[in-house]
């Protein structure tokens, strides 16, 4: 979404923007015929490795003339990577929009673009060139829609279903693990959280729904319900207006039953997420500073399925100091509420975040966070094996003690991911091709009614039984 806002604010000023799949070979064939004057790249932090390689790869094939600018949470909370000889020419630290407009103008006239809020520069004999970061755009309806026509080249993802209508920007809780937090202390946000004015979303909606009506929308925002008033009118102009299906994401103990009835009458929701992170309370409030009880998870989780709301949670597995009962107390949670969509991932410290800064022995740049953890120390090998299991324990609740002890048992480090994987598809991707199932259970009851005439043995029969 992020490049999408950027394209949308460029053509609109005139610009031509075309966007990259990089670093494949087709690509930066593509990349090269295009010759364009600018380069830029939005990475958050986990995508360090896959960056800097794009920026090499740009830099070989393109020369000195063309301009490569990084932005996002990377160059945000990595500001040096500018100095680092990896072939920038500028960062943009903190939001894009407004400074990515004023550089392409600056260039675009001839004049030094090294007076730019938000952007640093590289000059000459590796001098960089610091300016300030401008304040958090307040008025969000001022930006145009984002260009939902960039990717109509790159077949996969443009014709992904899920497509994100942002609503809002920032987040009024200070998670330790969470960027916002660290983001309020380099950008300055008057508000926390900064909402779009409704009718702006609504000629948005109306917008997806004529181009995409395929589409299934994602309500963009860190915490739906961070303003009730707004969201439950949001959710009611929703109702009366968009037949498309939809989720999002709040904060569970702010739903009360008055608010998942909201959600509910809005029509065809997908699920509402939210982010449970610890089954462990303790680790919830003194590691992650999330202030929310068991209690009030069950009954916000309660509410939503009062009203038959299908329910999704997020978790992360391996803090700073968590043990392994509290990371399978995680397992225990999500077993016991029964989330109808869930994902557990291993936690990565983020440059810049409290929680990154505890955890700042390790590597917190790895871009699949399924695989291993980059801390050391305690029980976090344990921790990580157990990760691999997650989804085992959560739909068999009977397996958590056998789990249990396979995580203290080693095993090959390559056999975690397609473990993780493969249960992943078995309790969550297979129940959703339910349809297809039955309809080839349907089949095969017919191959096998041929069949068994001429099985007087009767395994047929047996292999029947054992398919239902």
């Amino acid at each position: 979404m992020g490049p999408m806002y950027l394209s949308a604010v460029l053509k609109q000023a005139g610009h031509q923007c075309r966007a990259f799949v990089l670093p494949s070979a087709g690509g930066l064939g593509a990349l090269r015929a295009f010759a364009p004057h600018v380069v830029g790249l939005s990475a958050m932090s986990v995508e360090r490795d896959w960056a800097l390689k794009v920026v090499r790869s740009v830099r070989a094939l393109l020369g000195p003339a063309t301009r490569i600018i990084l932005g996002g949470k990377l160059p945000t909370f990595e500001p040096d990577l500018i100095s680092g000889g990896h072939g920038l020419d500028a960062i943009c630290v903190g939001e894009g929009e407004a400074a990515l407009l004023e550089y392409a103008a600056a260039l675009e006239r001839g004049e030094p673009a090294a007076d730019i809020r938000n952007i640093w520069v590289l000059g000459p004999h590796g001098t960089v060139h610091r300016n300030d970061p401008r304040p958090a755009l307040e008025e969000l309806d001022t930006l145009p829609f984002p260009d939902r026509d960039l990717y109509n080249d790159h077949w996969l993802i443009s014709r992904l279903r899920m497509t994100y209508v942002w609503i809002a920007r920032g987040c009024s809780f200070d998670c330790s693990f969470c960027f916002h937090h660290a983001y309020r202390k380099i950008v300055a946000c008057r508000r926390r959280v900064r909402l779009r004015d409704i009718d702006r979303i609504m000629e948005e909606l109306h917008q997806l729904a004529r181009d995409r009506p395929d589409a299934m929308v994602w309500l963009g925002a860190d915490n739906f319900f961070s303003h009730g008033r707004w969201s439950l009118e949001l959710l009611e102009r929703y109702r009366q207006e968009i037949d498309l299906p939809f989720a999002l994401a709040t904060r569970i103990e702010q739903v009360t039953d008055e608010r998942a009835r909201a959600i509910a009458a809005a029509g065809r929701c997908l699920w509402v997420s939210f982010g449970l992170e610890s089954g462990d309370e303790q680790v919830r409030r003194e590691v992650l500073r999330r202030q929310v009880s068991d209690e009030q998870i069950r009954d916000g989780v309660a509410n939503l399925r009062r009203h038959g709301l299908p329910v999704s949670t997020t978790n992360m597995m391996g803090f700073p100091g968590e043990r392994l009962d509290q990371a399978l107390r995680t397992i225990r949670f999500n077993a016991e509420i029964r989330p109808n969509v869930t994902v557990c991932s291993i936690f990565l410290p983020l440059p810049g975040t409290d929680l990154g800064e505890v955890a700042a022995s390790g590597d917190g740049h790895s871009m699949f966070g399924y695989g291993s953890s980059p801390l050391k120390g305690g029980e976090i090998r344990h921790i990580e094996r157990l990760h691999k299991f997650f989804f085992i324990g959560a739909h068999v609740p009977r397996t958590i003690p056998l789990l249990q002890t396979l995580a203290r048992i080693p095993f090959p480090p390559q056999l975690g991911v397609p473990i993780f994987l493969a249960s992943y598809f078995l309790f969550t991707k297979l129940p959703q091709m339910d349809g297809t199932l039955q309809g080839l259970t349907v089949t095969l009851g017919g191959v096998l009614d041929q069949v068994s005439k001429m099985d007087p043995g009767g395994l047929i029969q047996r292999l029947r039984e054992r398919i239902h």
